[in-house]
């Protein structure tokens, strides 16, 4: 190549080098920047507003890098006139780009005094209970990932804008105004700082009170709220006066107020889904959870609910009742250095309630039905006069809904039927929780008629969740909220009422988790099996030996062939009979009697 040519190509590369130079700069000059975006949104006015009272703010969204998070004019007006402070502005921004691939994270806002923001999403597990399916994320969609910062969720974003140094900006709209609490002197405080100083926050006068913050000094926790990183705590808001719960406070308690390496804004919380706390070892377990009834999962993003729920599996302390206690949650999401703090009206663990105080409790609540049967039944005030422990199955309102009304009125209007119907949901003399049954313990007991049984069982109807079942009277019943803890036994709400059969022999095998895998073996060939035993205006008569879950299992292990040809409809079937005999011996499978 001569010297020509190599400088003609060398004048080439250099024209080109220019000529992107200069597009790029066009680029950048054309290129919005984030604080054009957000000033010329027409729902986002009133975070302008904020944003404009901070010289600082304005200036570095015009020209560094930054990620806003910017209520919707909505937000700001839910929130309280006492919570417009000048920080709201500075809070609402990172100098940094926040991609949604980072999360969950934390980082400081530029008001670096405040509290770090914490980035996180909820992801519904598609097999837990009350929560809706998993998909890809879909901009907040009902049932797909949501993503927050703090309490907001992100509603609408946008990447590409450039600051006028040539610097990365995001925007994200959030649904909720978050707010700095930022404390009247120094930087924002750890939780036991909030606690021990009493610190009272510029837009928030509320602290928890004495009693609590003594007794984590008094057992030496101090270092617990302490702790670095990302934590929850629940502060119970106890005064002296409250003897009985005082009285019980230990260090075990204490702990179980405290959800380590978990920063849970109240919305972030996955209903349902139990958290494991400080109090979490081979002596005592302790997980809190919200739960969430199916109207509330419907709509998880509106987090309706005030209620926030400890739950004891185990603990060799004799003063601990196994079993849940539920509290309310007085003011959430309060932000300190090492997490997020919510503020609840008593302890958790600390039962101060009878079953039957839990059932005065809930003449109007989900139960009421089942407190008008036992205020017409004189099993009521025999059964509170015994002062003995006590296990209460208490059917929902919805279980009322299944009964033929005509068999439910001729119980009502006989005093002997309906004390026999309150017996059999009463258990008088043993605390059966679902810890008690998992282990074995109780798996069978009398009712409190002395003539009836009641059987227990855990099932899992899914690879995440287990239930505490109970049959009585050719029911079997699940608890829809088990465990409820009481000083003198435990309360469970059921999903059916015992003693009165409602269903056919098809719909219970399809409705009962344990017998699932009975229910799929019978839909193959056709389902011609199940459709038979749920033939409608049908004369015939089923005595079906249906194998459980656990005898699926055993069949699994001992015959995994003959387990595969089964439960994936191999089997040969001969007119309308399964032929086991000709392939393998096991007890009990299903006999068919016509």
């Amino acid at each position: 190549m001569t010297a020509g040519h190599w400088n003609k190509l060398v004048l080439m590369f250099s024209l080109y080098i220019f000529i992107l130079h200069v597009i790029s700069c066009l680029i950048t000059v054309n290129a919005e920047t984030v604080y054009e975006a957000i000033k010329n949104h027409p729902n986002l006015t009133k975070f302008v507003e904020h944003v404009d009272k901070d010289t600082i703010t304005k200036i570095w969204l015009q020209e560094r890098t930054a990620t806003v998070f910017a209520p919707t004019n909505e937000a700001f007006d839910r929130l309280p006139r006492s919570a417009l402070t000048d920080s709201l502005g500075p809070y609402h921004v990172v100098g940094a780009t926040v991609a949604k691939g980072k999360f969950p994270f934390s980082m400081s806002s530029t008001k670096t005094i405040a509290a770090p923001l914490i980035f996180t999403f909820r992801d519904p597990h598609p097999e837990a209970p009350g929560l809706l399916p998993h998909a890809p994320h879909s901009h907040g969609a009902i049932g797909l990932r949501e993503y927050f910062v703090n309490n907001a969720k992100i509603v609408w974003e946008k990447e590409g804008y450039r600051g006028t140094q040539n610097t990365e900006q995001i925007l994200y709209i959030i649904d909720e105004v978050m707010e700095p609490f930022v404390p009247s002197a120094g930087i924002s405080p750890t939780a036991n700082e909030f606690l021990q100083r009493r610190i009272t926050y510029s837009n928030e006068g509320t602290y928890p009170s004495s009693v609590f913050a003594d007794h984590v000094v008094n057992f030496g926790l101090e270092s617990l709220f302490d702790r670095p990183g990302n934590n929850t705590f629940f502060l119970p808001l106890i005064s002296s006066s409250d003897s009985w719960r005082v009285r019980n406070l230990d260090g075990d308690i204490v702990k179980a107020h405290v959800i380590p390496n978990r920063a849970l804004y109240f919305r972030t919380i996955e209903g349902n889904t139990e958290y494991r706390t400080a109090a979490w070892n081979d002596k005592t377990q302790v997980g809190i959870a919200l739960p969430i009834s199916p109207e509330i999962a419907a709509n998880l993003s509106t987090r309706a609910a005030s209620r926030i729920q400890s739950r004891t599996h185990k603990s060799e302390n004799r003063n601990h009742h196994i079993g849940i206690v539920r509290t309310s949650i007085v003011k959430a999401n309060i932000p300190v250095r090492n997490g997020v703090v919510h503020f609840i009206d008593k302890p958790f663990m600390v039962i101060d309630i009878s079953v039957w105080d839990f059932i005065d409790n809930n003449r109007e609540g989900q139960i009421s039905r089942f407190v008008e049967l036992l205020q017409k039944s004189n099993r009521l005030h025999t059964a509170r006069d015994t002062g003995r422990t006590l296990t209460i199955f208490a059917p929902n309102n919805a279980a009322f809904d299944k009964i033929d009304p005509a068999k439910l009125n001729a119980i009502l209007n006989d005093t002997d039927k309906l004390n026999d119907l309150i017996a059999l949901h009463i258990v008088d003399g043993y605390s059966v929780n679902t810890e008690t049954v998992k282990s074995g313990k109780y798996l069978e007991l009398p009712s409190s008629d002395n003539r009836r049984n009641v059987y227990f069982g855990v099932a899992q109807p899914t690879e995440y969740t287990e239930v505490l079942t109970v049959e009585g009277g050719g029911v079997n019943s699940t608890c829809v909220q088990a465990d409820i803890g009481a000083t003198n036994g435990v309360v469970h709400i059921v999903d059916k009422i015992l003693g009165i059969p409602y269903q056919s022999v098809y719909e219970k095998v399809k409705d009962d988790f344990d017998l699932h895998t009975t229910y799929i073996v019978g839909s193959y060939r056709n389902d011609w099996w199940n459709r038979d035993m749920s033939a409608k205006n049908s004369n015939k008569r089923f005595t079906y030996f249906a194998p459980s879950k656990a005898a699926w299992n055993k069949l699994k292990i001992e015959m995994p062939s003959e387990y595969k040809q089964l439960t994936q409809g191999l089997l040969p079937v001969h007119g309308e009979q399964v032929s086991l005999e000709e392939n393998f011996s096991f007890h009990s499978f299903v006999v068919l009697i016509r």
